[in-house]
């Protein structure tokens, strides 16, 4: 997929990647998160992966998936997103969590254009991780639809990126 994205990213204006029918890890109660197929989870140190260009025509891009995509991922390929203006993340929650990942060495994406931002079946924590990662690109006009899974609104208080995300915000849409 890297290489079609090579090829054709002036003119690429919405990725749609269903990762619905790959199976789930069997083995482990807790898999890793779901990479994508263009972005590597860990860099390969002996023959690095060529570059991804800048997606400039690259408007909407949704993720369907049997767990949670990886943050770390996901962040990584928004950096060649300048032009975004949806994001669509949606899990079908089996199993429920992942395993924790680390970005605090990955810079925050400008994503200036980005108007709708919709996330659908993550646990809060994932939930907090990416839109600590998106807080730059925040704005009180945008259109935000979040479904959490298996909590309730009181552990809203606990979670201090999305509250200052939900500080910030005019028309959010909530569902548990």
């Amino acid at each position: 997929i890297g290489d079609v994205l090579r090829d054709y990213s002036g003119r690429i204006e919405s990725i749609l990647l269903d990762a619905t029918s790959v199976p789930t890890p069997e083995n482990s109660s807790t898999p890793d998160a779901m990479g994508l197929p263009f972005i590597p989870l860990v860099e390969v140190v002996e023959r690095p992966p060529p570059s991804l260009p800048q997606l400039r025509a690259l408007t909407n891009f949704a993720v369907s998936s049997n767990r949670a995509v990886s943050i770390r991922a996901l962040t990584r390929f928004l950096h060649h997103c300048p032009m975004l203006q949806g994001l669509s993340i949606r899990t079908l929650r089996s199993p429920a969590s992942t395993k924790p990942e680390d970005v605090e060495d990955i810079a925050e994406p400008a994503l200036p254009y980005l108007k709708n931002i919709r996330v659908d079946g993550l646990l809060l924590h994932t939930t907090e991780l990416l839109f600590s990662k998106l807080a730059p690109s925040l704005k009180e006009h945008m259109n935000v639809q979040v479904h959490f899974y298996g909590l309730g609104l009181p552990a809203l208080q606990y979670g201090p990126a999305f509250q200052k995300f939900l500080s910030s915000m005019r028309h959010v849409h909530l569902i548990y």
